[in-house]
């Protein structure tokens, strides 16, 4: 089992990780590789949450 989940903690995943999953289609991973920094690591909830604040900002 992996040690992230052994000590209760969310796994996280870098940017090209979570482009390759299938957990995100279409525009969403448009979103995903404007608002995702490389080199960096994130949890699904993160992700989730930049997802719906990019969604819900006010255009101007």
């Amino acid at each position: 089992m992996n040690q992230e989940l052994e000590a209760g903690r969310e796994p996280v995943f870098t940017k090209e990780q979570l482009l390759r999953s299938t957990r995100w289609a279409g525009t969403l991973k448009d979103v995903l590789k404007s608002q995702l920094a490389d080199g960096e690591s994130y949890t699904h909830q993160q992700v989730e949450q930049m997802i719906t604040t990019f969604l819900k900002r006010t255009v101007q």
